[in-house]
This record gives C-alpha cells, structure tokens and sequence, in this order.
C-alpha cells in the first residue's frame, strides 16, 4: 500500500510547480532559530515542515557568488553558498543532541559547513561538505562490559538490548571531514530522485523525530520524492523514499564483517483540502544487515499535525513503535512498546514583535508492567547489534529509554532575538531497570535553564544559547543506600553559538 502511494504522489504531474525555479540550496534542520521557526508558521507550502532535506529544491537560497551561465542550449546557474559556523563549548559530559552530523564532546566544539551548487535545467549538483573539530576532552564514562566490543562502547546496549551509542568518541581530540549536505538530483514531471548524504527530518517534531531526526549524520542514500504535494480534490498528498546505507562508529566492536547495514526508508503526508491545516502520515524503515543470516528489524510510526488558520501555531504528536505486534498483545496492552514525541508551538504578534512560545515532551521508555513479553529498549535490537544507528548515533531522537520535556519563550522584533528556556531529561532509563539495586533515587535525570539572543548581520543570523544545570545521579550512580558507591553530580554548562546564513 506505501508503495502505491508513493507512486502516484511521484507520477503526478504538479502544473504550478513548473512555474517555480529550482535552485539547489543548504537547508540547516538542526537547531533551527526561533526566526525560523516563525518563518515556518507562516510557510504557505504544504508539509514543507513535516519531509524536511537538508539538500532543499527552493526558489531563492542564500548565496555568496550568483552566476547565469550558457551550457550549450540549457541556461544555467551557479552557486556558492555562504558559510555557516556552528560551535558547542561544553562542561560536564559530552551532548550531541540538536548539533547535526557534529558530535559535541566535552570542551570545545566548532563545525565549518559551505558549498557551491550548479543547476542545469532539471539537473541539480550541490556540494556542501561540513568540516568539524572537538577538543573532547576527558569525562567519566563506564567502560563496556562486553569483552568483543571496544572499550568506549556503550556499557549497557549489548546482548539483547544491543546499539552502536558509545558515551564518549575516543580519548583524543579528532577532526572529521563529512559530506554533509551534498546531493545529485534530476527531476522530471513530479519527480525528484537522486543521490544524497544531507540529514533529513521526518515527521512534525520540533526538537526531535522518532524515525529519521535532524540529530543523525545524514545517510548515503538513493532516493525519489515528490517535488510538490499532489492536488487532489480530497486533498494534497506528498511522498519520499530511499535506499541507503548505514556505517558503524569507531567504537563499537571488532568485527569487520558487520560494519554496514541497508535501510529502506518510506514517508508519506495527507492533507485534506489544500491549505495544509491538518496533515496526517506516517514513516517506515525496515533495516537489515549485510552479516551472515542477514536479518531485519523495522520501525513504524504515524503523526498528525494541526497549523492555526492564521499561520501562527501548531500542534503535533507523533507515536511510534518497532516491528510489529501480535493482535493478542495489541489488544491486551496496546501500549507496549510505543513511543511518542507531542508539542506546540505559538507565535503571538505583541507590539512590533513576535513571542514564540514552543514546548515539546518526548517518552521512549517502555513499561515493565506486560509480563507476557519482555520490553525492548527503543532504538535497540536483539537481532542487528547495531541498533537503530549510524555511526554511533541514533536515527531519531536522543537515545533509548530517554524521557525528556522542552519549554521555551523567545521575543523576536527586528533584527534581534531574546529568550529563555528550561529542560528536564532522564536518561537510559529502560537500562538502569535493568541495573544492581535500582533503587528509585538513582535515576539519571538533567536539568538545564538557559537564555538565548540572536541577531541579523548582513546575510547571517547569529545565535547564542547559555545555560546551566545538573546531572543528578550520573550514570545511576547514588550512594546512598549501596556501602562503596558514590554520589555523582555533575555541573553541564554549554554555551552554544552559531553563524548560520538567512535563506532569502
């Protein structure tokens, strides 16, 4: 059934899409400002904020160099792009969460990510690698205690419950070079199909995604897609699907006959009627592995989204489980094995300005309380050692048994930007289940407050977030009540500032 719509939504010719030029153009998903963010509100386009790229096919983009070029009988066009610096200074432990392909350790973080493209009739190139730098500085992390694996893999994800998510990249400072938002595409009719290594967003979520979030390095891939909705009397209708290829990190174990996986992607939105106020979809990915025996796991979730009719707010959930259930257990405890990701965000107009108003809660634990099936941790796997991965990150939002809630109120007037924030999260909770005398004062919970500023400069948009907060219980570890154990609390400022170009 995905696959027939998927077709029909790529077959269909979209006449007012042919107006439109396309220009190839870096869009950042990862930690968007609340400018953008109320730019989105007010983004006629529908389920332009539910299938995000960061490759975009968009009418105007934000370059540096412009050029009109004649290649034989088809005009062209040429690009560079205006840098974009992002960087993370962080105490305490690492936090790579809303940072993209770059992986935040302790310290000092800095990420330099540009490109040029070229568009040639319906033929588009953009090259946009990102260059990244962390000084990763020593931690306290638990070693792994599987004996196969490298030391700095996870202590906990192994087994039944295995994923490549180590605490900590290495002991070393390290520089990587990642293709980041590159892609090669054609279109024709409303086709859009290619290759491509850009992060991709699936789903309404604001900060996270179950399935495909804006946290992952982006996955190679072959894919095809919808350039436009598909106008139907009952509706708009969009679709994406991919074939792509997923890499072990560096420390997860030493086999090299399992270091890549393939994972089949499919995402499609409705919308009834054409304004976009409700939209309804779903994901799916199925994942197997290349190693001997060749197993497969799969991932499903659906979601819905109300906008405002004035363009000013929205709302979403998103629920999600893996695999499949049996129709017995479905029925008897049909929250088994479900997550889910739900929020809002409001924009109110107050004088000259605009107060965005956004929160979002995210629950990936999984009950103990069905003792006909064992719980499985969200993004791990009894059969893919790998898990829901790639290179040590999780595809979707923060990690397994995470808990998390979001609150933030942002001022934009002008040029400028102020805002506060507050988060409260707890970690591997499903794990620490699992653990010696779980006691309930050992769990490892976060919380965080901060303020935030922006401000436009020419072509760019400079952002600054700085906050501060505790890791209570880190890594589970409370004496109280356990002779020998101590009691870990750990201070987690993060000061975090970004440079990113203002898309025209």
């Amino acid at each position: 059934m995905g696959v027939l719509i998927a077709a029909i939504v790529l077959l269909a010719p979209s006449p007012s899409r042919a107006q439109d030029r396309c220009v190839a153009a870096i869009r950042g998903l990862a930690a968007q400002s609340p400018r953008a963010r109320i730019r989105e509100l007010r983004d006629a386009r529908v389920h332009h904020d539910v299938i995000g790229d960061g490759a975009s096919c968009v009418r105007d983009s934000a370059a540096l160099v412009v050029r009109a070029l004649a290649l034989g009988p088809y005009r062209a066009r040429g690009a560079i792009h205006w840098p974009e610096v992002r960087s993370a200074f962080l105490g305490g432990v690492a936090d790579a969460r809303t940072d993209g392909a770059m992986w935040s350790g302790r310290g000092a973080n800095l990420q330099l990510s540009g490109g040029a493209s070229l568009d040639v009739g319906a033929l588009h190139v953009l090259v946009a690698p990102a260059l990244w730098w962390s000084e990763n500085r020593w931690f306290d992390v638990y070693g792994s205690r599987d004996t196969s694996r490298n030391v700095f893999a996870s202590p906990w994800y192994s087994g039944d419950y295995s994923m490549d998510f180590p605490l900590r990249f290495g002991a070393a400072p390290f520089v990587t070079l990642d293709p980041g938002e590159s892609a090669i595409w054609g279109e024709w009719k409303n086709v859009r199909a290619g290759v491509s290594t850009s992060t991709q967003g699936w789903g309404p979520g604001l900060r996270g995604r179950l399935l495909l979030g804006q946290d992952a390095p982006g996955i190679p891939r072959f894919f095809a897609g919808s350039l436009a909705p598909l106008m139907t009397p009952a509706g708009s209708i969009s679709a994406v699907t991919f074939l792509g290829r997923l890499v072990e990190s560096r420390f997860f174990d030493f086999d090299p006959a399992n270091d890549t996986r393939w994972l089949w992607g499919l995402t499609a939105a409705y919308s009834p009627g054409q304004s976009g106020i409700a939209t309804f979809g779903f994901t799916n990915g199925v994942m197997w592995s290349e190693a001997p025996g060749r197993t497969s796991e799969m991932m499903t979730t659906l979601y819905a989204e109300v906008r405002s009719p004035q363009e000013t707010g929205r709302a979403w959930l998103e629920v999600g489980r893996m695999g499949l259930p049996p129709l017995g257990e479905f029925l008897r405890v049909p929250y088994s094995g479900i997550a889910y990701l739900a929020g809002f965000e409001y924009g109110a107009p107050v004088g000259r300005g605009v107060v965005l108003v956004s929160a979002e809660a995210a629950n990936l634990e999984q009950p103990t309380d069905n003792r006909d099936a064992r719980p499985q941790d969200f993004y791990t796997s009894d059969e893919i050692a790998h898990g829901w991965s790639h290179r040590g990150r999780p595809l979707g939002t923060a990690g397994p048994g995470t808990q998390s809630q979001w609150l933030g109120v942002d001022w934009v007037a002008g040029r400028w930007s102020s805002g506060v924030f507050g988060e409260r999260v707890r970690w591997h909770e499903d794990a620490f289940l699992r653990e010696y005398l779980p006691y309930p004062n050992r769990h490892d919970v976060s919380l965080r407050f901060g303020i935030k500023a922006g401000a436009v400069f020419g072509p760019y948009e400079a952002t600054m977030e700085l906050s501060t907060g505790k890791r209570l219980n880190y890594l589970f570890q409370n004496g109280s009540y356990i002779p020998g154990l101590p009691t870990v609390d750990v201070r987690i400022p993060q000061l975090r500032v970004r440079f990113v170009p203002i898309s025209r």
